[in-house]
């Protein structure tokens, strides 16, 4: 495994496990309704995060064989934003995991992961970062949705099983301050790492 690929794979779970209006509905619905409302929200997440790859596949690709400087341009636009919300992760407003999340439809979940910009960045930094390491065959384009899926899936598990958990101790601003800040540091350390394949 190249050091920029160990970069794209630490920036897609890094994203996927930080704090954020996905894992805040699971982590609600964990807490207080319990674990067995989950599963159909989570599947409505990770479907939307996966048309928003197949639309971005057919469409980038095109384009980035057209424009040669387009794809370099948007691993370094697509990291500078994740950059300064790495920042604001650090810096900003602790998330508030006292009060999670809760109203939702599974159809709104999937056309909000399809208007999320969040998920458009990732998702496009990752599939022209993962383009520019990876160029031999159109098929292996079907690795990024698999590792996309085999990266999200858990997190957004891990933040449904542990639900009350969370909820009951990383309300406090001490552990909240931290864990954020930590989350912040490492996002920001695979940022710098993936911009190795510009």
């Amino acid at each position: 495994m190249t050091p920029a690929f160990f970069s794209l794979i630490s920036l897609i779970f890094l994203a996927a496990i930080t704090p954020g209006p996905n894992n805040f509905i699971v982590l609600g619905l964990s807490a207080n309704r319990g674990r067995a409302t989950i599963l159909l929200p989570i599947i409505a997440i990770l479907s939307g995060t996966q048309f928003v790859l197949l639309l971005t596949n057919f469409g980038f690709e095109a384009a980035f064989s057209a424009v040669t400087w387009l794809r370099p341009l948007m691993i370094i636009g697509g990291c500078c934003f994740l950059f300064w919300a790495s920042v604001k992760m650090i810096f900003g407003t602790k998330s508030d995991f006292a009060h999670p999340t809760q109203n939702f439809t599974l159809i709104g979940l999937f056309f909000f992961q399809i208007l999320n910009p969040k998920t458009w960045i990732l998702v496009g930094t990752s599939y022209a970062a993962f383009t520019a390491i990876d160029t031999s065959d159109d098929s292996n384009r079907l690795y990024l949705s698999v590792l996309i899926l085999a990266i999200t899936a858990p997190c957004l598990f891990l933040w449904a099983l542990f639900g009350r958990l969370l909820k009951s101790q990383l309300s406090s601003d001490f552990t909240g301050k931290y864990l954020q800040t930590g989350l912040g540091i490492a996002m920001m350390m695979s940022i710098i790492g993936l911009m190795t394949v510009v």
